[in-house]
């Protein structure tokens, strides 16, 4: 989806930060997840957002037409989405999806501009115990192996096998789009992030004390336990949430069902703006 202007910031060690800006509305800043940029990952969410809010689809730094650098640690991706936030000049909501939700969810408690966050299934591995942690290293580990080998798609495989953990309906549905070719060149900016701070995680739990704006939390029906399970701890650790699940999707539901995440990511934006 072609965007109607660039919104471009810079972020705190210089790197520049660039995002479309599809619609009009409120402000809704993006934040995609795992091996996606700011126009890939949200293709079929966009269409059913831009009628009720302006879309700022961020890329952080190595991603889309944002600026690289040498540092790729959790720090580093926080303050570019802080920076970005920060340039448009009014209050925002902020959405995150997997990974992205997770660095949305840590931004969220550095900048006074986020009038409401919303969370797509957010990956904080720091949630799960040992042996989830585990399986998200081993799987990192064969990544890195695979892409090393000159094997990128069978790397964003893994990835989606492992660390997004599609159900058999959204493998199906990948396969028939080509998604791991898609995927492939991100795939290195994911271990560069990976290896500068581990798995997607927190830099401090107690970050969430910091959260006290609306949160939006949303899952699929069909999606992994751990990502229920992440839903269901930052329901009751965070101080203002509204938990939504909705039926029949998995952890990919902004990608293949993005009708009804749409839908229900709108409707509760809009109740969390409402006075109490």
């Amino acid at each position: 989806m072609t965007p109607h202007r660039m919104h471009r910031t810079t972020s705190a060690d210089g790197t520049v930060i660039v995002g479309g800006v599809h619609g009009s509305g409120p402000p809704l800043v993006l934040v995609p997840g795992g091996p996606a940029d700011g126009e890939r990952g949200w293709l079929s969410l966009l269409p059913h957002l831009v009628d009720h809010v302006t879309c700022y689809t961020i890329n952080t730094r190595g991603r889309g037409p944002s600026g690289d650098h040498p540092d790729h640690a959790r720090e580093r991706i926080v303050e570019d989405i802080v920076a970005f936030v920060e340039s448009i000049g009014d209050e925002v909501a902020l959405f995150g999806h997997s990974a992205g939700g997770t660095h949305a969810l840590e931004a969220a408690a550095h900048t006074a501009s986020v009038s409401t966050l919303a969370l797509y299934e957010p990956t904080l591995t720091d949630l799960g115990d040992e042996r989830l942690r585990a399986r998200f290293r081993d799987a990192f580990v064969r990544v890195r192996r695979a892409v090393d080998a000159g094997r990128p798609e069978d790397a964003a495989w893994i990835f989606l096998d492992e660390l997004a953990m599609v159900n058999d309906t959204e493998r199906a549905l990948l396969e028939q789009v080509g998604a791991a070719q898609a995927m492939a060149p991100l795939v290195p900016v994911v271990l560069a992030e990976e290896a500068a701070s581990g798995p997607p995680q927190l830099s401090d739990l107690s970050l969430l004390d910091r959260i006290t704006m609306p949160v939006v939390l949303l899952h699929g029906a069909r999606t992994d336990p751990f990502y229920t399970d992440v839903v269901g701890q930052l329901t009751m650790r965070l101080a203002d949430v509204r938990t939504s699940e909705i039926p029949d999707v998995g952890h990919l539901g902004p990608e293949i069902e993005p009708g009804p995440v749409a839908a229900e990511l709108v409707r509760q934006l809009h109740a969390a703006s409402q006075p109490a």
